[in-house]
């Protein structure tokens, strides 16, 4: 499998994994990228935590806004 770009999501929001892997971190990393403000939260759709593949597209792009308080990656 060779390196390129992750493939187009055509979902309004996904899960963790799905988001972790659109930015090619394993879950954990993802997870703990979120928890340090790094990435931003999940939004609450019913019972389920998503995050919308257009704040992950603009993370992905360096279009995000900075985190308002330092972090250690």
């Amino acid at each position: 499998m060779g390196v390129g770009r992750p493939k187009q999501i055509d979902a309004i929001a996904v899960p963790d994994t799905e988001a972790a892997r659109m930015l090619r971190l394993r879950p954990t990393e993802f997870r703990d990228l979120v928890s340090q403000g790094a990435i931003p939260p999940p939004h609450r759709i019913g019972p389920y935590e998503r995050w919308w593949v257009s704040e992950l597209d603009d993370l992905r792009s360096g279009d995000a806004a900075l985190p308002k308080e330092d972090f250690d990656l």
